[in-house]
């Protein structure tokens, strides 16, 4: 009991870590230091498992993946180095948060309980919307270095953490279509009215089809046209508390449309595909992420500044411009895994999660943030541990528990 304690609190430290404390303006520079202290802690405990643990591990679904990820660090590294001459070691420091990857290696070693992992991310994600609320309603004193943007009728705001909300928001679907019960909807709401804050219009929509695709799927839902009658009543309810947001997103949206070609977000993914890299060879090894210290760090901020042609807004197309054809298989690869294995319905929230994590591969790079990467990596640990079950059918009452 003792040790199970420990670990969960060691999960609860690193995943604080990789969030950087949520960008605490009052920490300042320490920001870094607690991500990388996270990064510390995973690869010493790592290293004391290997060195005494002499226990047997489930099956590693996704380490192959996990260590092509890492090829691509070291080959972005080099051609860094090669063609931007950026040092090895700045190189290493911009891609630091690749290494919480290994936070994957690290569950499967203190063999987690997925019940433990889900109550700690519901925490975080409970967690996020309180402190939301607090820079929210604080705002204009920033409490958190967050993006924060005052437009589309609201004041946009993005602090580390979202991805939690996010499982909390998937897994209170789920638990609404298992039981039908009204707190699992209010729960799920409460979750959609923070994206809604955001003014993200992708994410609304995304969020709001995930909601209908599980309902439509559900193999627990007798009455589906009572439930979607019931989502839409409340999604009206909160679309009437929201209506000013909505309709600045709808202008916005007609803005860009009328663009065209002219959408800095085409020019900026016709530029990463065509005249970024400097050889042939950086379509394979990647570019490697810049250093705002480096000569190449400076040319990219140039970049931003004249042009606003950023990595972050092209999704994939600057993932692969950054590290490479093999970063881009391994993430193919985790989405084909993950679609495919078979795991416990209880477990099915993940793979709608990951429906929509897909489609917002077009312009996320999650795939390199600390935080995203930690909550990957549980959600990969708990298909793990869902597949190695239902292989072995152990216990064969909770594939009895259908929760869709």
């Amino acid at each position: 009991m003792t040790n199970k304690l420990i670990n969960n609190l060691l999960i609860v430290l690193i995943i604080i870590c990789s969030t950087s404390f949520f960008s605490l303006s009052a920490i300042g520079s320490g920001q870094k230091a607690f991500e990388l202290a996270g990064i510390v802690l995973i690869i010493v405990l790592i290293g004391i498992h290997l060195a005494y643990s002499k226990e047997k591990y489930f099956r590693q679904n996704f380490g192959v993946l996990i260590g092509l990820i890492f090829l691509s660090f070291a080959t972005s590294v080099l051609m860094a180095n090669f063609s931007r001459d950026q040092s090895i070691s700045e190189t290493i420091y911009a891609q630091r948060a690749l290494f919480y990857y290994l936070f994957y290696f690290l569950l499967h070693q203190l063999k987690i309980d997925t019940k433990d992992l889900e109550k700690i991310f519901i925490g975080f994600g409970i967690w996020y919307i309180f402190i939301y609320l607090v820079q929210y309603f604080a705002y204009p004193k920033l409490i958190f270095d967050a993006l924060i943007m005052n437009d589309r009728g609201t004041i946009r705001i993005y602090i580390s953490g979202l991805d939690y909300l996010a499982v909390c928001y998937f897994i209170g679907i789920q638990g609404f279509l298992r039981t039908n019960k009204l707190k699992y909807l209010i729960f799920t709401l409460l979750n959609f009215s923070i994206f809604i804050l955001q003014g993200g219009r992708q994410t609304i929509v995304l969020m709001a089809l995930l909601f209908l695709i599980a309902i439509l799927f559900s193999k627990r839902v007798k009455s589906r046209t009572v439930i979607i009658f019931l989502v839409l009543l409340c999604s009206g309810l909160v679309f009437f508390l929201f209506q000013g947001i909505f309709k600045e997103m709808f202008t916005q949206s007609q803005y860009d449309i009328g663009k065209g070609s002219n959408y800095v977000r085409y020019r900026t993914i016709m530029f990463y595909l065509h005249d970024f890299s400097k050889t042939a060879w950086a379509y394979i090894t990647g570019n490697g992420m810049f250093s705002s210290e480096s000569g190449y760090g400076k040319e990219m901020l140039r970049l931003y500044t004249s042009k606003g042609y950023y990595l972050g807004d092209v999704g994939i197309i600057g993932m692969f411009a950054v590290f490479g054809i093999f970063f881009i298989i391994a993430l193919l690869g985790f989405f084909i895994k993950i679609f495919s294995i078979k795991i416990q319905n209880a477990h099915f929230y993940i793979k709608y999660m990951f429906i929509g994590v897909l489609i917002s591969l077009a312009t996320s790079n999650s795939f390199t943030e600390s935080a995203f990467i930690c909550m990957l990596c549980g959600l990969l640990y708990i298909l793990d541990v869902s597949h190695h079950q239902v292989v072995n059918e152990i216990p064969a009452q909770i594939q009895e528990n259908t929760n869709t």
